[in-house]
């Protein structure tokens, strides 16, 4: 998984990589503490005495202390004559009195700390294995029904387990072809579960686009944005909704947004089935907005990071006017499909602009050139920085430009002056004494000037100009909406070098799925690669990857059953099954082989690993799956994201583990010879 490019990549790089740390981390431990921890006895060691075990914990050292220290002092005192115990006296006295002082220093500390804190804590300990005695009693007795009934279960399991065994290995070619049926079926009902990107996250809030015709001013769109918002007061599953009117004039702002859009973010009111609520909220707003005349509309849900819109229709051609016409047919037929949600083109109407359209024979009878009339209407409509003003630090451009009063109309532009006339030379300017210059040249009187619409947007695809033409899908995946598009587009005619594309995240599902692919094949290599190296064999790897199939029917049967469609995060799934799955057939095969190498005939010992080995692979299954119930349960943010990957997950794993206990012996048993070489005993297994 950390292989992978695109959105895959990005969203489960580092699920793959704690997952990798994490089972390293409990692989060392499995090696070397748990070993350590088992091999100590720690009975033996909680019962054996200590040396202080004699003493009491009322016994006070500090009294045993100053009796020793006294009983010193005192034979000190009694060895030499008269005259040295006079001289020693005062010493002795110091003495004395320091061991008193000693004394109950060391008595109040130890009685503060050790005796009242040790009282404290022993009442705390004998009041926690109390509790501990009880509640382990509680869980006992609790616990003995489920315990004796998954016991019984398991005893039950088992005498089914071994007639059906036997009855496999008799009915082996059977065995084997209904497995490969099965598969196929698999794999022909995952074909019809349909696709999409990224499962829709559902938080309770949208926002709506909103534009209007270019040209509405600031003004009007707020009237009209208010009218809206008291239309989304009645909708009594909307909690609350604001609006944001015009655009930030900011590099970044999209090139079809100004005045005459608006954004209206809308809230839900909680709900259990949240999905469903914001379906009929967005079918309620949608009804608002379509019966508003002039109004064109998104609706958008937040995401977790940028992705296409689901459903693209690119139109490429250099023909501009071709390109708007076939854009606009495309439009049309998309928008009649009921499955299509939100048709918008991006070719929308652009802004007036006045386009100039130069007379070269009028600019050449001038002696003026197109680059001198046309840098002179920019000079006076955009302005020119011939300086800067400099004033406390900072730098202020001074900008020299046509006063916007005297080009506020196309009659103001007309009559803008763009140079002037060349004269036939006077004896003056043949005599070096200049040219005085000609009569002024007027724009109108060498251009033709047109208020015009602009383009919105000019978009490029491969050295293209490209029309997209965006939707959103309601109630199909978007495989099957791709099939009705094509299906709706079939009997369009293009005009010549015009062409149609079907983009968006489709176009991202496909590098997707081949990259992911690319992935589950690479994972599936490399489990073989360490199986064959462990069991120092070619085929036996073979036959323990077979598990990997018997998971996919597993996963076909539950996405089928819960209406799951495949996505990315199912992918995911799939790829980890492909390293799960693997670890029960290894842990039946590798102890079958043991047995066959300790003199045991093949299917003996197939029968007795099975035996042996059927608990601890039904049991592992179920901690697995319990595990991830949780995330199938779908608790919390997010949910839609986990839940298709616990899913598969699970529905792999437990089909797997069944088909495992019958497919893989049954395998086993028919590339395995019949004799094998007796090795030398080895201890018995648990």
């Amino acid at each position: 998984i950390a292989f992978i490019d695109g959105v895959a990549g990005q969203l489960f790089g580092d699920l793959a990589l704690t997952v990798v740390f994490s089972l390293l981390a409990s692989l060392a431990v499995a090696l070397f503490v748990v070993p350590t921890l088992a091999a100590r006895d720690w009975r033996a060691a909680l019962a054996a005495p200590s040396p202080d075990s004699d003493r009491r914990w009322y016994q006070f050292n500090a009294v045993e202390a100053l009796r020793d220290d006294v009983r010193s002092l005192v034979a000190s005192a009694r060895d030499g004559g008269v005259g040295k115990r006079v001289a020693l006296l005062p010493v002795r006295i110091v003495a004395g009195v320091y061991l008193v002082v000693r004394f109950a220093l060391a008595f109040v500390v130890e009685l503060a700390a050790g005796k009242i804190l040790f009282g404290v804590l022993m009442v705390l300990s004998l009041v926690a294995r109390a509790a501990a005695y009880v509640i382990f009693l509680a869980v006992t007795w609790g616990l003995k029904p489920i315990v004796w009934l998954v016991d019984k279960a398991f005893v039950g399991a088992l005498h089914l387990y071994r007639p059906l065994l036997g009855g496999a290995l008799q009915a082996r070619l059977v065995v084997v072809a209904l497995s490969a049926l099965a598969f196929g079926g698999a794999l022909y009902l995952a074909s019809g579960l349909g696709t999409e990107l990224i499962p829709v996250l559902h938080q309770g809030r949208f926002q709506a686009e909103v534009r209007l015709p270019v040209g509405t001013s600031l003004g009007d769109t707020a009237a009209e944005v208010a009218e809206i918002e008291r239309a989304l007061d009645k909708i009594p599953v909307i909690a609350a909704h604001s609006s944001f009117i015009g655009v930030e004039n900011t590099a970044g702002s999209d090139t079809d947004r100004g005045e005459h859009s608006a954004t209206i973010y809308v809230e839900l009111t909680p709900a259990r089935d949240l999905a469903a609520h914001e379906n009929k909220a967005m079918a309620s707003v949608r009804e608002v907005l379509r019966g508003r005349a002039g109004v064109q509309y998104e609706l958008l849900r937040p995401t977790l990071f940028t992705l296409q819109t689901p459903i693209e229709v690119e139109v490429r051609g250099n023909d501009l006017r071709l390109l708007r016409q076939t854009a606009e047919q495309v439009e049309h037929r998309l928008r009649d499909l009921p499955e299509l949600t939100d048709v918008r083109n991006n070719l929308r109407t652009g802004h007036p602009e006045v386009q100039v359209r130069f007379d070269r024979d009028q600019l050449q009878a001038r002696g003026i050139t197109v680059r001198q009339a046309a840098d002179a209407v920019r000079r006076k409509i955009r302005g020119v920085t011939p300086t800067e003003l400099r004033r406390d630090g900072d730098r202020i451009d001074v900008v020299v430009r046509a006063d916007r009063n005297d080009v506020g109309t196309l009659a103001d532009l007309e009559g803008l002056i763009v140079g002037h006339s060349l004269m036939a030379p006077s004896p003056a300017a043949l005599a070096g004494l200049g040219a005085a210059p000609g009569p002024p040249v007027t724009l109108g009187s060498v251009a033709k000037l047109k208020v015009e619409e602009g383009p919105s947007e000019i978009r490029r695809l491969d050295g293209h100009r490209a029309a997209v033409i965006a939707a959103d899908v309601d109630g199909l995946d978007l495989e099957a909406a791709a099939e009705r598009i094509d299906a709706a587009l079939a009997d369009l005619r293009l005009p010549r070098g015009m062409s149609l594309a079907i983009g968006g995240q489709n176009a991202e599902i496909s590098a997707a799925r081949q990259s992911l692919l690319f992935a589950l094949v690479l994972a599936i290599f490399l489990v073989y690669l360490v199986m064959a190296s462990q069991f120092e064999s070619v085929v036996a790897p073979l036959v323990i990857l077979a598990s990997v199939p018997m998971a996919i029917v597993g996963v076909s049967i539950g996405l089928w059953a819960t209406e799951t469609t495949l996505s990315v995060v199912v992918f995911i799934g799939l790829i980890m099954l492909a390293g799960i799955v693997v670890n029960n057939a290894i842990v039946l095969v590798d102890y079958a082989l043991k047995l066959r190498e300790r003199g045991l005939p093949t299917r003996e010992a197939i029968r007795k690993a099975c035996d042996v080995r059927m608990r601890p692979v039904v049991i592992s299954t179920l901690t697995t799956i319990l595990g991830l119930l949780p995330m199938v349960v779908g608790l919390g943010e997010g949910a839609e994201v986990r839940r298709p990957m616990a899913l598969t997950v699970i529905a792999g794993l437990g089909a797997s583990t069944v088909l495992t206990l019958i497919v893989i012996p049954v395998l086993l048993d028919l590339v395995t010879p019949r004799r094998a070489k007796v090795s030398e005993p080895e201890p018995a297994e648990p």
